[in-house]
Protein backbone atom coordinates (compact mmCIF):
# COMPACT_ATOMS: atom_id res chain seq x y z
CA UNK A 1 0.00 0.00 0.00
CA UNK A 2 1.23 3.46 -0.84
CA UNK A 3 1.62 5.63 2.23
CA UNK A 4 3.18 8.90 3.13
CA UNK A 5 6.85 9.66 2.60
CA UNK A 6 9.27 9.13 5.48
CA UNK A 7 9.07 12.83 6.36
CA UNK A 8 5.31 12.51 7.01
CA UNK A 9 4.42 14.43 3.86
CA UNK A 10 2.63 13.08 0.84
CA UNK A 11 4.97 11.19 -1.49
CA UNK A 12 6.56 13.11 -4.35
CA UNK A 13 7.00 11.86 -7.89
CA UNK A 14 10.68 11.26 -7.06
CA UNK A 15 9.67 9.16 -4.04
CA UNK A 16 7.55 6.94 -6.29
CA UNK A 17 9.75 6.49 -9.38
CA UNK A 18 11.79 3.66 -7.88
CA UNK A 19 8.64 1.80 -6.89
CA UNK A 20 7.48 1.15 -10.46
CA UNK A 21 7.79 -2.61 -9.77
CA UNK A 22 4.41 -2.24 -8.08
CA UNK A 23 2.90 -1.86 -11.55
CA UNK A 24 1.84 -5.39 -12.52
CA UNK A 25 -0.43 -6.89 -15.16
CA UNK A 26 -2.51 -9.99 -15.60
CA UNK A 27 -0.38 -12.76 -17.15
CA UNK A 28 0.12 -12.17 -20.88
CA UNK A 29 -2.25 -9.20 -20.78
CA UNK A 30 -2.26 -5.41 -20.61
CA UNK A 31 -4.87 -5.47 -17.84
CA UNK A 32 -3.54 -3.99 -14.63
CA UNK A 33 -3.84 -6.14 -11.53
CA UNK A 34 -5.94 -4.67 -8.73
CA UNK A 35 -2.91 -4.35 -6.41
CA UNK A 36 -1.23 -1.92 -8.85
CA UNK A 37 -4.04 0.63 -8.67
CA UNK A 38 -3.22 2.27 -5.30
CA UNK A 39 0.34 2.88 -6.47
CA UNK A 40 -0.82 4.40 -9.76
CA UNK A 41 -3.38 6.55 -7.94
CA UNK A 42 -0.67 7.84 -5.59
CA UNK A 43 1.55 8.56 -8.60
CA UNK A 44 -1.30 10.45 -10.29
CA UNK A 45 -1.84 12.50 -7.13
CA UNK A 46 1.88 13.32 -6.93
CA UNK A 47 1.89 14.30 -10.61
CA UNK A 48 -1.11 16.54 -9.98
CA UNK A 49 0.76 18.29 -7.17
CA UNK A 50 3.91 18.60 -9.32
CA UNK A 51 2.47 19.96 -12.55
CA UNK A 52 5.93 20.69 -13.98
CA UNK A 53 6.89 16.98 -14.06
CA UNK A 54 6.45 14.84 -17.16
CA UNK A 55 7.04 11.09 -17.29
CA UNK A 56 8.14 8.48 -19.77
CA UNK A 57 6.45 5.14 -19.07
CA UNK A 58 8.59 2.32 -20.46
CA UNK A 59 7.23 -1.21 -20.49
CA UNK A 60 9.35 -4.33 -21.00
CA UNK A 61 8.39 -7.98 -21.43
CA UNK A 62 10.35 -11.20 -21.08
CA UNK A 63 11.21 -12.92 -24.36
CA UNK A 64 8.35 -15.15 -25.47
CA UNK A 65 9.96 -16.27 -28.72
CA UNK A 66 7.91 -13.79 -30.76
CA UNK A 67 9.60 -10.37 -30.63
CA UNK A 68 6.74 -8.64 -32.47
CA UNK A 69 4.18 -10.01 -29.99
CA UNK A 70 6.38 -8.92 -27.06
CA UNK A 71 6.66 -5.40 -28.51
CA UNK A 72 2.91 -5.09 -29.04
CA UNK A 73 2.16 -6.29 -25.50
CA UNK A 74 4.68 -3.90 -23.98
CA UNK A 75 3.20 -0.96 -25.91
CA UNK A 76 -0.29 -1.87 -24.72
CA UNK A 77 0.91 -2.12 -21.14
CA UNK A 78 2.61 1.28 -21.26
CA UNK A 79 -0.60 2.74 -22.71
CA UNK A 80 -2.66 1.08 -19.96
CA UNK A 81 -0.53 2.80 -17.32
CA UNK A 82 -0.85 6.13 -19.15
CA UNK A 83 -4.63 5.72 -19.44
CA UNK A 84 -4.93 5.02 -15.71
CA UNK A 85 -2.95 8.17 -14.88
CA UNK A 86 -4.95 10.28 -17.36
CA UNK A 87 -8.14 8.86 -15.86
CA UNK A 88 -6.95 10.16 -12.50
CA UNK A 89 -6.53 13.68 -13.88
CA UNK A 90 -2.96 13.80 -15.23
CA UNK A 91 -2.74 15.67 -18.56
CA UNK A 92 -2.04 13.27 -21.40
CA UNK A 93 0.63 15.54 -22.89
CA UNK A 94 2.76 15.06 -19.75
CA UNK A 95 3.06 11.31 -20.35
CA UNK A 96 4.81 9.30 -23.03
CA UNK A 97 4.10 5.57 -23.25
CA UNK A 98 6.88 3.46 -24.74
CA UNK A 99 6.95 -0.27 -25.35
CA UNK A 100 10.36 -1.91 -25.63
CA UNK A 101 9.25 -5.53 -25.83
CA UNK A 102 11.98 -7.96 -24.87
CA UNK A 103 14.88 -5.98 -26.34
CA UNK A 104 16.37 -4.70 -23.05
CA UNK A 105 16.49 -7.62 -20.60
CA UNK A 106 18.02 -7.08 -17.17
CA UNK A 107 18.24 -10.83 -16.45
CA UNK A 108 18.50 -14.05 -18.47
CA UNK A 109 15.14 -15.23 -19.82
CA UNK A 110 16.01 -18.88 -19.17
CA UNK A 111 14.64 -18.97 -15.62
CA UNK A 112 11.27 -18.01 -14.15
CA UNK A 113 13.04 -15.50 -11.89
CA UNK A 114 14.85 -13.92 -14.84
CA UNK A 115 11.65 -13.66 -16.87
CA UNK A 116 9.87 -12.07 -13.90
CA UNK A 117 12.63 -9.45 -13.59
CA UNK A 118 12.40 -8.66 -17.30
CA UNK A 119 8.62 -8.22 -17.10
CA UNK A 120 8.65 -4.66 -15.78
CA UNK A 121 7.64 -1.03 -16.15
CA UNK A 122 10.15 1.75 -15.68
CA UNK A 123 9.21 5.35 -14.96
CA UNK A 124 11.57 8.11 -16.05
CA UNK A 125 11.25 11.81 -15.37
CA UNK A 126 11.16 13.75 -18.66
CA UNK A 127 12.56 17.22 -19.09
CA UNK A 128 9.66 19.46 -20.00
CA UNK A 129 6.46 18.40 -21.69
CA UNK A 130 6.83 15.64 -24.26
CA UNK A 131 5.77 16.20 -27.85
CA UNK A 132 2.29 14.86 -28.67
Amino acid sequence: MVGVAASGNLPTVSDLLDRAREIRFELGSSSLVESALPFLDALAAALSRESNVSLEIVSHTPASGDAKKDLILSRRRAEAVKLRLVGQGVASDRLVAVGRGSEDPIAPNITRTGRARNDRVELHRSSGRPNP
